[in-house]
């Protein structure tokens, strides 16, 4: 059995425990990746994990040789979900003859949170004081890996994910973790970083070793760094803030300007760290993590000198609150015409000290219940967003993903927010 299709009534029994696949509107929830399809799943208590099942191809020994090592480093901060079971035949002979695409898949914590990824696409404001933060904690945690001789080997926006704006940071996809004695992967799998992350020589060789990570770290800290920037949120390339081809080497582009004009405000050190990683032709000569851990305190304790970034209308200070920040509309079935193909609502408070008036737009393939609301101090109302089946839909792949879902205007602040939803085409 080539593929692992569970119902909403699936049922597992590992290790005498009982789980159920959860719902979203009505289908299995699962996040699909480069190498497996993640399920979330939940025990008679109900709390919640991810079970891994990788696509064939991706199901290799390589798997058990590293689950043991892989266990022990649980206890490093960032790698919760390290602490796992590998689903192997000889233990789980009776589960696996049933399910025979569930053979090596990993059950391990569900990982709460958002993706820096998410933050990218809807183009979701950070204040200067969250960007600084949220860099800060990721540098110490990439320094940390570094020091210890562990690197991730495929970080990207989609592999970091935390709480709010920055707490509790969780990597996810770490099955191509390097630390000293794991059994390398073969050449013909050789991570090769991810697109947005990975520069030509990367892609084209592979890596994995304890530097690996330097250069994707680096984009990914000096996106953080500069988030809090209007123009650099509205040049963001969509999950990932650069196009995959122009990463690295002596290329540069509007988005590499606006990023080195943006450290180079905060710090000559931290454009210098940027550029000596983006023009490296070999892992060893980019900047160490650790010396992206040093520059960012070294900012930290300079903080009351921060250039103010370029005002848009995003990042205003509101006194609305809004939630959530990202439009998901689940799964949606094209073949289905005439009628609304899903709903999600999302609630404005009026957190301020003065009366709010709110307008509300969109595209003409959403509609909403409201267009216009007034909040007194520490009101709220619930808006319904309706998906109409005329919406776009994607050339390839099945997940569109826009930028202005809604746009919300009041004398309080205002807000763009982005989403995403998933395309059914056919029949599964």
């Amino acid at each position: 059995m080539s593929q692992f299709d569970p119902t909403p009534d699936t049922k597992l029994l590992i290790d005498g425990e009982e789980y159920a696949f959860t719902q979203q509107r009505g289908v299995v929830y699962a996040e699909i990746g480069k190498a497996a399809k993640t399920f979330r799943i939940k025990n008679s208590e109900g709390a919640f994990f991810a079970l891994k099942v990788f696509f064939p191809g991706f199901r290799g020994a390589r798997l058990l040789n590293n689950n043991h090592k892989i266990k022990q480093l649980s206890q490093i901060q960032g790698l919760r979900i390290a602490q796992r079971k590998i689903l192997a035949k000889s233990k789980y002979r009776q589960l696996i003859e049933e399910h025979g695409a569930l053979e090596n898949s990993i059950l391990m914590p569900w990982v709460e949170g958002q993706a820096w990824a998410n933050f990218l696409d809807s183009k979701i404001a950070f204040s200067r004081e969250e960007s600084l933060q949220l860099a800060k904690s990721l540098a110490t945690l990439l320094a940390n890996f570094e020091g210890q001789g562990i690197a991730h080997c495929d970080l990207s926006s989609k592999n970091i994910v935390f709480k709010g704006k920055g707490e509790d940071i969780q990597f996810v996809d770490i099955e191509e973790i390097y630390s000293d004695g794991f059994v390398p992967p073969s050449a013909d799998r050789m991570p090769a970083g991810s697109p947005g992350y990975s520069p030509g020589w990367i892609r084209k060789y592979g890596l994995w070793q304890r530097e690996a990570d330097r250069f994707a770290g680096a984009i990914l800290l000096a996106e953080i760094l500069a988030w809090s920037d209007g123009e650099v949120r509205s040049s963001s390339a969509g999950e990932t803030f650069f196009y995959a081809d122009e990463v690295g080497g002596t290329k540069t582009s509007h988005r590499f300007t606006l990023i080195r004009n943006r450290l180079n405000a905060l710090s000559k050190k931290l454009e210098k760290l940027f550029v000596q990683t983006w023009s490296a032709s070999k892992i060893e000569r980019c900047a160490s993590l650790a010396s992206w851990h040093h520059a960012i305190q070294d900012l930290d304790k300079s903080s009351t000198n921060l250039p103010k970034p370029q005002t848009s209308a995003v990042s205003q200070k509101p006194t609305l609150q809004v939630s959530p920040t990202m439009i998901d509309f689940g799964t949606v079935d094209s073949r289905k015409k005439g009628q609304i193909a899903n709903a999600v609502s999302i609630l404005i408070r009026n957190t301020g000290h003065e009366k709010v008036e709110v307008k509300l737009t969109r595209p003409n393939w959403i509609l909403l219940s409201e267009t216009q609301i007034s909040l007194g101090p520490g009101e709220s109302q619930e808006i319904q967003l309706y998906l109409l089946d005329n919406m776009p839909t994607p050339a390839k792949g099945d997940y569109y993903h826009f930028v202005k879902g809604l746009v919300i205007d009041s004398n309080g602040g205002n807000w763009v927010l982005g989403g995403k939803y998933q395309i059914k085409r056919g029949f599964f």
